[in-house]
This record gives structure tokens, sequence and C-alpha cells, in this order.
């Protein structure tokens, strides 16, 4: 899957959650095959808050969630959160 189709699947994502959100505190954004379009990342960390967000990652689908996880981790540090971790169950 190519940058172009992954974001506008994130845009169609988060078209369809924002009405849910309005109740909700928070963001959820469920994301397929990595993240790797820096303008995506951007939208994220925005999403969470900017620099002082938090985000955290679920690495369910991974062959090695371990390594999924930090993988993820570090790429939001590198975008400018402030707090990235991830969560292996």
């Amino acid at each position: 899957m190519n940058d172009l189709t992954k974001l506008v699947l994130l845009v169609l994502l988060l078209s369809g959650c924002h009405r849910a959100a309005e109740e909700a505190q928070g963001e959820l954004l469920i994301i397929g095959g990595g993240v790797g379009a820096p303008v995506i990342m951007d939208h994220i960390v925005e999403l969470a808050g900017g620099p002082t967000g938090h985000i955290v990652v679920l690495p369910q689908a991974s062959g090695d969630p371990l390594e999924a996880g930090k993988y993820m981790q570090e790429k939001f540090v590198s975008h400018g959160i402030a707090t990235a971790e991830y969560l292996l169950f």
C-alpha cells in the first residue's frame, strides 16, 4: 500500500471517528501496515496534543510486536511527541 493510499484511508477513518469522538476524550486511530509518510506522523502527533501529547501504540498485528512497538515509539518521539509508549498484551 503506497503512502497516498494510507493517507486517504487515514482521512476517511478520521472523518468517521469525528462524530463519535465528540463525546469521548482523546483519539483512536487504527493503522495497519505501519506508518511512514511524515505528513501522517505529524498529523497523528497533532491529534495527540502536539509536543506535550501522549501516544500509546498497540502493535497487535505484527509478527514481532516488541520490535514493532519499539520502532513506532522511536518514530513518534522523532516526530516531536513528548510521550510515546507501546503496550503488549
